[in-house]
């Protein structure tokens, strides 16, 4: 999938960059009235081709979140796969679609989220060459599952800055993720409420025209 986004757009890219970071999360479940915490470290490695104003993007992360063990706790192994295209209507300012697709396996089984909704990205300037703010913000829609219970909505957002040294071809960003997954009640079990949280730091390579 990822290949089919990147690839066609790539031959007439102005701009090409490759990243790769981590994520330190903390999971936080509510569920039949209780709660239930895991914590752990996810790596990711992420692709970005720009061609005048449009962009796509792809992002993977993974990593394995320990919590208590047995159900409904247990040790759970995520992999999250994310593909974005954009409009960059200014330096400041991008809107585009979204289609992410999260897998956590454990002990109880295997569920597979699939998402796709909006996302808008601000990365305003401070002043200072080179540093710019971000936040990022996507909002999706369940668009299939397997496994588990029925999915229902997500926000995903992210507040921090990215420094850009030099020539601007090395960049590094550190920001804090919040994510909120909303399970409703429904035939196929009751509501769980799920949020990730946590600190995530990218470095990133950028090559050919700005």
């Amino acid at each position: 999938m990822a290949a089919a986004l990147l690839i066609p757009t790539a031959a007439g890219a102005q701009s090409f960059e490759v990243a790769a970071g981590g994520f330190v999360v903390q999971r936080r479940i509510e569920y039949r009235g209780a709660f239930y915490q895991q914590s752990g470290l996810c790596s990711s490695v992420a692709g970005t081709v720009r061609a005048g104003r449009l962009r796509a993007a792809w992002r993977l992360y993974a990593g394995t979140l320990a919590g208590a063990s047995g159900a409904p706790n247990a040790d759970a192994r995520l992999r999250a796969e994310a593909t974005a295209l954009e409009v960059v209507a200014s330096p400041a300012l991008s809107l585009g679609v979204q289609r992410e697709v999260r897998r956590f396996e454990s002990d109880a089984g295997v569920t597979v989220w699939e998402m796709m909704g909006g996302a808008v990205r601000l990365e305003p300037q401070f002043g200072i060459r080179g540093l710019r703010g971000l936040v990022d913000l996507s909002v999706l829609g369940a668009g299939g599952q397997r496994g588990g219970a029925d999915f229902g909505s997500a926000v995903q957002t992210a507040v921090g800055a990215s420094f850009n040294p030099g020539d601007g071809r090395f960049r590094v960003r550190l920001a804090f993720r919040f994510e909120r997954y909303d399970q409703p009640e429904s035939a196929t079990g009751p509501q769980r409420l799920e949020q990730f949280s946590g600190l995530a730091v990218e470095a990133a390579l950028r090559l050919g025209r700005r």
